[in-house]
This record gives structure tokens, C-alpha cells and sequence, in this order.
């Protein structure tokens, strides 16, 4: 019997930023995204307030698009005391081996296995954020291909990305992989 070979996977991030809703759906559109999903743990911005779930989920479906909100099984900011180090950053390892964040990961892969669909954030760089280094990291560990669009349009890979900051397999063994900045209690708070 012939061995069938999956093509993998292609999982766009895009972090919203302080873009222009319009700026967004363009960039969306340009990928031929069909689902946009929200992994925003409390999606709520006072600076861009056009991002907050409310406004966005139906902007989104009249523009044309889908959206699912998974912020609760795949966001940086869970809840609980035990997500968190001593200095307030989210402990991606014990993140990582909860049941509620494997699921929201095997619905972004059974999702991307008949749409493209793009997991947004707050942060523009990706190298800032959980969509990197923790989803993106295990989309990619399980053979997903992770493209994170950038403000400018152009497009990075998870391994240019991981190359140009210097991860490697061996960032992750007897190391902390935990977020960049503090988020129990907001982003670049303790």
C-alpha cells in the first residue's frame, strides 16, 4: 500500500497592534484568511478600542470573515497563581501540558486542516508574544507551518523568527520558557 504524505499545515499569527481595523482586514485578506482567531486572554484594548471583542467580532463577520474567540483555552494571561513564576511571567511549560490549552490547539489544527485561519493578538511582534513563543512554538513541535505577518505585510516564519532571536531546541531544557515580559495582572505588570 502506498504511504499517503500530509502536506502540513499553515497557521498565520497577525498581532493587531495599534493598526487601522481596515489595515487588518487588508492584511487578512492579502493571505486569504478565512477564520480569524482570537487568542487574547481578556480582549479588551483602550488604545485601539475597535480590537475589543464586541466591536471586532462583528466588524470581522461583515467584512467578510470568521471569528472564534479561544483566549480562554489559549491565551498568555490564564488564571491561577500556579501560570506564573515569582516574577509574574506566564510558565509556558505548565501552560503548554494543561488539558483545556492541548484542546484549543487541536481546534486550531482541525480548523487550519480546511480553512486558512490566522491567530491574533495584541502585540505587532511576535517575538513579544505568546503567539511565538508558546503557540506558535507548539504548533510547530506537532508540524504545523507558522507564518506570522508583520505591520509591513511581509511574512515570518517560525524558524526565520526562532534563527533571528536565537531559539533553539536547547532554549527550552533546563531553561525558563516563560513569557518576555511579567502578565499576571496586565501586560509588563507583576
Amino acid at each position: 500500500m502506498p504511504r499517503v504524505t500530509q502536506t502540513p499545515q499553515t497557521i498565520w499569527t497577525v498581532g493587531h497592534g495599534q493598526r487601522k481595523f481596515d489595515e487588518f482586514t487588508e492584511i487578512l485578506a492579502d493571505h486569504d484568511i478565512a477564520v480569524v482567531i482570537d487568542i487574547r486572554s481578556k480582549p479588551i484594548v483602550r488604545f485601539s478600542p475597535h480590537f475589543n471583542q464586541k466591536q471586532i467580532e462583528p466588524a470581522l463577520v461583515d467584512a467578510g470573515f470568521q471569528y472564534l474567540f479561544l483566549g480562554d483555552l489559549l491565551g498568555g494571561r490564564p488564571t491561577g497563581d500556579r501560570f506564573y513564576d515569582a516574577d509574574g511571567h506566564t510558565a509556558y511549560d505548565v501552560v503548554s501540558g494543561e488539558p483545556w490549552f492541548k484542546q484549543g490547539i487541536e481546534q486550531v489544527e482541525k480548523l487550519a486542516a480546511t480553512k486558512n485561519v490566522a491567530l491574533t493578538c495584541l502585540e505587532e511582534k511576535p517575538e513579544d508574544c505568546h503567539r511565538h513563543l508558546l503557540v506558535g512554538k507548539i504548533l510547530t513541535d506537532r508540524g504545523a507551518i507558522v507564518e506570522h505577518v508583520r505591520h509591513a505585510g511581509y511574512v515570518e516564519t517560525q524558524a526565520e523568527l526562532d534563527e533571528r532571536m536565537g531559539v533553539t531546541a536547547a532554549s527550552f531544557v533546563g531553561g525558563a520558557w516563560r513569557s518576555p515580559i511579567p502578565m499576571k495582572g496586565g501586560h509588563g505588570r507583576p
